[in-house]
């Protein structure tokens, strides 16, 4: 099987249809030749190159990355391509493992939290003449509309103290997720790259339970 080389040896393309002694062959026909051939024909030679095996799958990892490289004839994985692919798996295992404490809202909802989250911290600390004078006060409406039909200290206290013990879920999980997706990305990029090194890393990998 034919591939098609970059200047760095990565497999950028697999050429099927191509032959030792294609330039040539089609030099003298290149008028009746299909666009194929055409296109093949426009490939330098010396970025050709017979390989033992074939490529299945991408050819690419998702940043564009190419996923071989020729060697000594045969192909082997890219390290760049393997660490790229793992980075890419751990990013989304670390949504995986938070997106559940927020599979239940609506995401005009979630824009609202750091905002509900700073007023319930706010309200908290506020002496009674201080959360009625608030209930004039648009400042802290998003609560107080969202607690009650009508305004209400005690309505107000309740949904605040929801938004704090959520806030404090969300915060301490994800916060153990993220520590672990940092420790993992570091290993990959210490990781020659490595196919099996890497996959033993990706092993390692264990997320907490959202506890939902």
């Amino acid at each position: 099987m034919y591939y098609r080389l970059n200047t760095n040896n990565e497999i950028i393309e697999m050429v099927p249809g191509y032959f030792p002694g294609f330039h040539a062959d089609l030099q003298s026909k290149i008028d009746a030749a299909s666009d194929e051939q055409k296109r093949i024909y426009a490939i330098p030679e010396s970025e050709l190159v017979e390989l033992a095996g074939e490529i299945s799958g991408e050819l690419f990892s998702e940043s564009g990355i190419p996923r071989h490289i020729a060697s000594d004839g045969n192909i082997v994985f890219n390290p760049a391509a393997v660490k790229d692919d793992a980075v890419r798996q751990v990013i989304r295992a670390c949504d995986d493992a938070i997106r559940p404490l927020l599979a239940e809202y609506p995401e005009g909802e979630i824009a609202s939290f750091p905002t509900k989250r700073a007023l319930a911290y706010r309200w908290q600390g506020m002496t009674i003449n201080e959360k009625t004078a608030a209930l004039e006060n648009k400042e802290f409406a998003l609560l107080i509309n969202e607690s009650a039909p009508l305004p209400s200290i005690d309505a107000t206290d309740e949904l605040a103290g929801k938004i704090i013990a959520n806030a404090e879920k969300f915060e301490i999980h994800s916060g153990f997720c993220l520590c672990i997706k940092k420790t993992i990305l570091q290993a990959i990029a210490d990781s020659s790259g490595d196919e099996s090194d890497v996959a033993a890393i990706l092993d390692s990998m264990v997320f907490p339970d959202a506890g939902v």
